[in-house]
């Protein structure tokens, strides 16, 4: 994986209970990552998981990175059900 680039994926979501989302993947090491503008803790080789409240129905997860230089970003989005 580029150091010097964002290159932000999701690799899995998993319904943990009711209203709550696993959601897990990889990004550049170092970047900054964020699900829906909140921050998430990125490990050393990029991987990352949080896990969320979403509400009844469809909530659409977006999830950001920025390089650790800031020149790059990368996004992407999916849709989980509460």
């Amino acid at each position: 994986m580029n150091q010097s680039g964002a290159n932000v994926s999701i690799l899995s979501t998993v319904t943990v209970g009711s209203g709550e989302v696993r959601i897990s993947g990889m990004a550049a090491p170092g970047a900054n990552v964020t699900v829906n503008g909140a921050p998430v803790g990125i490990h050393p080789d990029g991987t990352w998981s949080v896990t969320l409240s979403v509400g009844h129905g469809r909530t659409v997860l977006t999830v950001a990175a920025v390089s650790a230089t800031g020149s790059s970003r990368s996004s992407s989005s999916i849709t989980v059900n509460g």
